[in-house]
Order: structure tokens, then sequence, then C-alpha cells
């Protein structure tokens, strides 16, 4: 009984020094989520400017083109409604399916609809025909200097809001945050016993630890 008790005695560590691995371990802990949160309000963000963005440049386009040139206010049209589909397509990197690219643009614009599909990205594909018919309206004189330009600075925050969602999505939270706190979280509960014993009888020391490490 005597050796038995030595030997507790010798493995017992003060509750201060653990106190200390647990400050780290929530550090990292913090860490991580304020790296979520920060992830997540920037995605929401994103999407946000795109679903405003697009219904903004939709308005533009019906407000501006008008009666002048019905063909490409339809083909704008059609584009900016394959963007925000074709964005989630791709950010999901799911098998990109081409019944909607048909659907929208064939048999009217079969080149424009082949142009994307063929394209590794077919988000920036749509934002380079947009721009496209925007440059090609102004030097037909559809539309004005003053139009252009809104519809470039909108089609700018359509591109700037998809990079936001590719950095987003290629970025992940570093593991290096997990991995470190799940060895300190190994050493704290592999120790927390012997720190307890001071406190605790052996029971209250498995039951708190059991806890501990659920929680």
């Amino acid at each position: 009984g005597t050796a038995k008790k030595s030997v507790f005695n010798r493995l017992e560590i003060p509750l201060t020094a653990l106190s200390l691995v647990s400050t780290f371990v929530a550090a990292l802990q913090t860490l991580r989520s304020n790296q979520a949160i920060a992830r997540l309000r920037d995605g929401r963000k994103a999407t946000g400017t795109v679903v405003h963005i697009t219904r903004d440049t939709s308005t533009l386009i019906s407000t501006y083109f008008g009666n002048k040139d019905d063909r490409l206010k339809l083909k704008a049209a059609r584009l900016l409604a394959l963007f925000g589909w074709s964005l989630k397509q791709h950010l999901r990197e799911t098998k990109t399916t081409n019944d909607v690219y048909e659907a929208l643009l064939l048999p009217h614009h079969q080149a424009d609809a082949q142009f994307i599909m063929s394209d590794r990205k077919a988000p920036a594909a749509i934002l380079r025909r947009l721009r496209q018919i925007v440059a090609t309206s102004f030097a037909e004189g559809t539309i004005s200097s003053n139009e252009q330009r809104l519809l470039e600075q909108n089609l700018q925050s359509l591109d700037k809001a998809m990079a936001i969602c590719d950095r987003v999505r290629s970025t992940p939270i570093p593991p290096v945050y997990g991995s470190h706190a799940s060895r300190l979280m190994v050493f704290y509960l592999a120790f927390l016993p012997s720190a307890l014993l001071n406190f605790l009888p052996v029971r209250g020391t498995i039951e708190v630890t059991l806890l501990v490490g659920y929680a």
C-alpha cells in the first residue's frame, strides 16, 4: 500500500500546469472558429453580391437597350441567367451537364453555348461573353459611354465575387489548427487524472476526466 501511494505521489501534477495547456487548446480552437466564421462571412457576402448585381444588371440591360437591339438584349439576359447556376456548379465541382446551357442558348446562340461548355471555367466564359456584348453595343451606338461604364462596373463586381468564392473554396482552414489542438488535448487528458487526484477521489477523477473528454 505504501509503495502504491508513493507511485501516485510521484505522478501527481499541479493543476496549474495543465491549465496552461488548456489555454493553448482554447486559443487554437478560437483561431479555428474565427477562420471558419470569416470564410462563412466572405462566402455569404460574395453570394449576396452575385444575387444583387445580377438583378441590377438585368434591369440596366432592359432599360438601356430598350427596343434598340432585342437580339443582344435577349442574349445578355440569357447569359446572366446562366451565371449564377454556372458558378454554383463550378464551386461544387460537380459534373457539368449541358442541358441548361443548351436550353437557354440553343439554337439561336450555338456558338456561345459551345464556347461556354468548352471552357474550363464556365462562369468566367459567361462574363467574357457579356463584356463582348457591352463592347459591341457601345461600338454600334446602342448604349452611351456612361451606360457602358455602369454595366462594366457590374460585370467587374461579378468577377470579384467569383474570385472571392474561388478563394474560399481553394483555401480551406489550415489543418495545423486541428492537429495541434488534438495533440495538446491528448496530452491534457492523459495527465488530467494525476492532477485531479489532489482534489477528488478516484471515482470523481474518472467522471470528471470522461466529462472533459466528451466535451
